[in-house]
């Protein structure tokens, strides 16, 4: 038995699903029918050797049910590839995919990491891998956006080696204890650092001017203020989770961009009128959208929201960007 399915992904996108047993049915389909890109389901004998014959039209290979790796080195137009609930073993080298451009996996635990050390890559989004720096990325250049989900981070180190990076997501590393290393990442847009309760400073990125989005959510950390968004004139929205001893209203009214705010003070801070505070928020010229006190909160936490300046091309709530890469390239080619 065998089934061959084709949807239309949002975009215009299509994609081709075939499981069961290998057939010409399913071979015919593969060579007759334009797709963006492949699911492979359960059943398919043969594993990966079937589709070399295909190896020019498959160029994004999705939530494949193939459990073993032999073959996955014939297909050597693959630009994408999303591993889901089963990843191919023995473990495979994805350094010998030489157009490999995106990488995505939900469980990459026994990948070792040097075999993601990919010249071509420009997005990695995987989870548990075993790596406790980013030293082994060293031959990633074009990399633009690296996600890291519940690995065994302790440090940064390894990341001043790639200069073309833009979005990087550092999630429930709770190893994770030096991040000094990002002082050396100019070009970064997006930065988040989730779940790393072990990080006492985050002074390492007070000067990255051209970030655009930032989320910090370090309960252990601590800073004296927020003078220094001042150095990052881009910034438009941010949740900053961290012990701050003193709060400027007008550091925030005077950002030239910054619309969504969110971030905690010290323990004890009394805060005051809403009337008092609305005021200094908007003695700049800007307009206050709303502004929330979360005073039983661990820390005393509040939420700041101006009307959006009109070249902001996406002024989404700051929710609407964590977790997920914004980045995620183009369609395979």
């Amino acid at each position: 038995m065998h089934s061959i399915e084709k949807t239309v992904l949002p975009g215009g996108l299509t994609s081709l699903r075939v499981r069961g047993c290998w057939s010409k049915e399913i071979e015919s389909a593969i060579e007759q029918i334009n797709f963006d890109r492949l699911e492979i389901g359960a059943g398919l004998i043969g594993g990966f050797s079937n589709f070399q014959q295909f190896s020019k039209k498959i160029r994004w290979l999705w939530n494949s049910a193939i459990r073993e790796s032999i073959g996955l080195e014939n297909l050597t137009e693959i630009r994408r590839i999303d591993c889901f609930d089963v990843v191919p073993e023995p473990p495979f080298d994805y350094r010998l995919l030489p157009k490999l451009k995106y990488f995505s996996c939900n469980n990459a635990e026994k990948i070792p990491a040097k075999y993601l050390n990919i010249p071509s890559l420009e997005c990695l989004d995987v989870e548990y891998l075993k790596v406790t720096d980013l030293s082994c990325f060293f031959q990633a250049k074009a990399l633009r956006a690296l996600r890291l989900s519940n690995a065994a981070l302790r440090s940064a180190q390894g990341i001043e080696n790639l200069s073309s990076l833009c979005e990087l997501r550092l999630l429930k590393c709770r190893s994770l204890k030096d991040i000094t290393h990002l002082r050396f990442v100019d070009n970064l847009e997006i930065l988040e650092l989730e779940g790393v309760p072990n990080i006492s400073s985050v002074e390492p990125i007070y000067g990255l001017k051209k970030l655009k989005k930032l989320f910090v959510d370090s309960r252990n950390a601590k800073q004296v203020n927020f003078d220094w968004l001042e150095n990052i004139p881009e910034l438009e929205c941010a949740s900053i989770l961290i012990e701050t001893d003193n709060i400027d209203w007008t550091v925030f009214a005077k950002h030239p961009r910054l619309y969504d705010v969110c971030f905690f003070a010290k323990k004890g801070f009394v805060c005051e009128s809403s009337e008092v505070v609305i005021k200094k928020l908007s003695s700049y010229g800007k307009c206050v959208k709303s502004f929330k006190q979360f005073p039983k909160s661990e820390f005393p936490a509040f939420s700041i929201e101006f009307f959006p300046d009109s070249n902001i091309k996406n002024p989404a709530p700051q929710y609407f960007f964590r977790n997920k890469l914004q980045f995620l390239g183009s369609a395979p080619d």
